[in-house]
């Protein structure tokens, strides 16, 4: 099974050196370039950057719907119930998109 992931369970499992529980659970996990250098880069000497920079099952993908993803930074900023509902479930539409345009 693949996952897409953002930087707060790869950073807070580092922390505790169980990053191996993300691929023990998922394999592979696919994360959008802005995580690689929120861990990696900006991430550097703290707990995690290097393993994650050196594994071989996260694997780093590009975001190719621009529109979308600017749709979801605008929409940030709503706290709304019901548009905080539809923000996730735009999110897991996202998500769902990145995993299949892997296949």
């Amino acid at each position: 099974m693949r996952a897409v992931s953002n930087s707060s369970p790869i950073m807070n499992l580092a922390a505790i050196a169980r990053l191996d529980l993300i691929k023990y659970k998922f394999g592979d996990v696919i994360i959008p370039d802005a995580v690689w250098r929120e861990v990696v880069i900006d991430g550097k000497g703290k707990r995690g950057a290097e393993d994650v920079e050196k594994s071989d099952w996260i694997k780093i993908q590009s975001v190719r719907d621009k529109a979308l993803v600017k749709a979801l930074e605008k929409d940030l900023e709503v706290v709304n119930p019901r548009q905080l509902h539809w923000r996730w479930r735009k999110m897991q539409r996202f998500c769902y998109s990145m995993i299949n345009q892997q296949d």
